[in-house]
């Protein structure tokens, strides 16, 4: 097959994948400046912004001021962008040669692009019953969980927001906001700005929620934000959200009573770290839901949408 070039601003889902692949493929084991790299170019160009990308940029965004030049800086961000796309070519020449998507970084510059080596069959050349046999178990598990949300939503108790309206192009004052952002979090110590990208990169690996491959990766993800910032509260929270999906599509038992427990905890860590966040909230709502704690789910659900109401991953919940 022909590889195709993805659209790094309308393919983020995929895209995503492919980096959480990357970075957390052994050939990164143990360079975590270099996983800092990639993710924070790859998030970049996935929110439109690739092309602004400079070597000034990253030294300024991701490598700590103190003790070191401005010059050296510049250096080192050469150095690691040189080191990162062998580090690719290496991942793409082993582990990574089945990945359906590659993840390249061109030289002269550090804006990333994605290719499709091996599209998805089209659903006309994929047997049914293949599919039914693949999915049967999981579709029966969330049509259960969907039909539950219908039974909540139906019920008269609050009216069914209407969706927000399509994301305008990001604006000056929203990519300064961004920046300073990311300057506060990095000012804090670079590992919060690694758990932050982290945490952005489960973020895209949560929908569609029946997908069990992907809250696997999900869950590892937020695991490894937690780790990189334990003070942190977006990885617990996404670790919460995950575990709780999970949790759903479980059969009754040992294994789906200790998810659940874990899912909460790691919310309840979550808001207690950042309680005025809607992401957090959302966690600790979803959690509850799962359980089985109806009311506690839309006290929580509606402070959340109140603190968030433009987080689509927090209107989605």
């Amino acid at each position: 097959m022909n590889p195709r070039k993805l659209d790094m601003t309308q393919d983020q889902e995929a895209i995503r994948k492919a980096l959480a692949r990357f970075v957390q493929s052994p050939s990164m084991a143990g360079s975590e400046r270099l996983r800092d790299f990639m993710s924070y170019i790859v998030e970049e160009s996935l929110a439109g912004r690739g092309a602004d990308i400079r070597g000034k940029t990253i030294a300024q965004d991701l490598y700590p001021k103190s003790g070191t030049s401005h010059e050296n800086r510049d250096n080192l961000v050469r150095v690691d962008a040189g080191r990162l796309r062998r580090k690719l070519a290496d991942y793409y020449a082993g582990p990574g040669a089945n990945d359906p998507l590659r993840l390249h970084l061109d030289k002269g510059g550090y804006m990333p692009w994605c290719e499709e080596i091996s599209p998805s069959p089209t659903p006309q050349a994929e047997p049914i019953w293949h599919r039914i046999t693949a999915r049967a178990a999981w579709a029966a598990a969330a049509l259960a969980g969907i039909g539950a949300l219908a039974v909540m939503l139906l019920t008269p108790a609050a009216p069914i927001p209407a969706p927000p309206p399509e994301a305008a192009p990001q604006s000056g004052a929203h990519r300064q906001a961004r920046m300073a952002e990311r300057e506060a979090l990095l000012a804090k110590s670079p590992a919060t700005l690694h758990a932050a990208n982290l945490c952005e990169i489960g973020r895209g690996l949560l929908f569609p929620i029946a997908e069990p491959g992907n809250q696997i990766t999900a869950q590892e993800t937020f695991r490894q934000a937690i780790s990189r910032d334990p003070s942190y509260a977006c990885g617990y929270a996404g670790l919460a959200h995950s575990l709780s999906t999970t949790s759903l599509l479980q059969p009754p038992g040992a294994a789906k009573d200790a998810m659940m427990q874990e899912a909460v905890q790691s919310a309840q860590a979550a808001v207690e770290r950042d309680p005025t966040s809607g992401w957090s909230q959302s966690a600790l709502a979803w959690a509850h839901f799962t359980s089985g704690a109806l009311e506690a789910a839309m006290r929580h659900s509606a402070l959340a949408e109140q603190l968030s109401p433009n987080d689509g991953n927090v209107l989605d919940f």
